[in-house]
């Protein structure tokens, strides 16, 4: 008996060939809009910086002043689970162009958050000579674990399967809520500021960890769709074949 005649080899079968369908125009097309191109991509820059400098501040002020309500706040102002998807789809596309302007756009990110985490420690005259001084809030972005890369793997799944689905779009803010992005780059800003480079170092780690952890898990949920290297729209394909 041939291997496909069985139950399992008929399973297999199914489960390749669905892995195996290119992904259609629409969760192309969804990808594609993650950041605009041409003259839309610097108004695209110019809101993902005000929102990061907002989602940090928000986030620094609800860090130092203890309360877990306001960060969470700050994760869903927080603009950067977009462009960390857009590197994922990148990758997984093989476009290379489209993945350094993805990293270049994270990089200005984080580098923003932690100037603003500085900038809120240094207004709020905050003191601590010990790092057991530190808010709650703060020191719980020092201890990077095994459990954060859990919720981190998990998240980058959930955000993986959505962003193909436009249907399922209402459940982004979840995922921008589970994971932690800015709270931890706004937690270096201020550790930096009080001189705690151990702690700062940590809360470093924990954003790292993250990033590396839904680039991975959202690559793998895309080939698992069907995104490929070459793959594309079939009103881009005509637009690129026209004379």
């Amino acid at each position: 008996m041939a291997t496909t005649d069985t139950p399992l080899g008929s399973i297999w079968q199914s489960v390749v060939g669905w892995a195996g369908r290119p992904p259609d125009d629409e969760a192309l097309e969804a990808v594609e809009a993650l950041i605009p191109q041409g003259d839309a991509f610097w108004g695209y820059v110019r809101q993902f910086a005000s929102l990061i400098v907002l989602s940090a501040a928000i986030a620094s002020f609800g860090l130092l002043s203890d309360s877990a309500a306001v960060v969470i706040g700050a994760m869903l102002v927080a603009p950067l689970m977009t462009p960390i998807t857009a590197a994922a789809a990148a990758t997984v596309m093989a476009r290379n162009a489209r993945l350094v302007q993805s990293l270049l756009i994270i990089a200005f990110g984080t580098v923003a958050a932690v100037a603003v985490g500085w900038a809120c420690a240094a207004l709020s005259g905050i003191t601590a000579s010990t790092a057991g001084e530190l808010p709650g809030q703060v020191v719980a972005r020092t201890f990077p674990g095994l459990l954060d890369l859990g919720v981190a793997i998990t998240a980058g799944a959930a955000a993986g399967y959505i962003l193909p689905r436009r249907s399922t779009t209402s459940a982004l803010p979840g995922v921008g809520i589970a994971v932690a992005l800015v709270p931890p780059l706004a937690t270096v800003g201020i550790t930096w500021h009080l001189g705690f480079a151990s702690e700062s170092w940590n809360a470093m780690l924990l954003f790292l960890t993250n990033l590396a952890a839904i680039i991975f898990t959202v690559s793998m949920m895309l080939i698992a769709v069907g995104f490929r290297p070459g793959v594309s729209t079939r009103r881009a394909l005509a637009r690129r074949f026209m004379i």
